[in-house]
């Protein structure tokens, strides 16, 4: 069972091999992270899933993802 309502895409986490790894964020970047997860309404685990899944899903067929700075002017 998933315990984070943040969508189908996570239950397919849920039934695959886990690995447990540390990474290091500057706080700007857990900041930011954890502001998302808010507005979502998931925790900030799944917001790093979900994104990292999506730009390694992107990378494999492709597909440029639009990258932005923070702070970077939107065009």
């Amino acid at each position: 069972m998933v315990s984070d309502p943040f969508c189908a895409f996570c239950a397919a986490f849920a039934l695959q091999q886990q690995k447990r790894v540390n990474v290091d964020f500057p706080t700007w970047m857990i900041e930011s992270l954890d502001r998302e997860a808010s507005k979502l309404g998931v925790t900030r685990q799944s917001v790093i899933k979900v994104w990292l899944a999506e730009r390694l899903e992107a990378t494999a067929s492709n597909v440029p993802l639009q990258l932005r700075r923070p702070g970077a002017a939107r065009r």
